[in-house]
């Protein structure tokens, strides 16, 4: 995660030349852990999650 204050500008073009120019390995390592994150996600998974939720809410009106 790249944290800054948002009404700093100064502090945000520090931050984006840390990830630009200085901090490529540690950059890459992050793009890694988010791809390996991602993959964890899938349509099918929320689908399933999705229909757990409607149908507890479902019988839970019902009763």
């Amino acid at each position: 995660a790249l944290y800054f204050n948002p009404y700093d500008i100064d502090e945000i073009v520090e931050r984006m030349r840390n990830v630009c120019f200085n901090d490529l390995n540690h950059f890459s390592k992050n793009i890694e852990k988010g791809l390996e994150r991602a993959r964890r996600f899938s349509w099918e998974k929320m689908a399933r999650e999705t229909l757990t939720v409607y149908a507890s809410c479902s019988s839970a009106g019902s009763g």
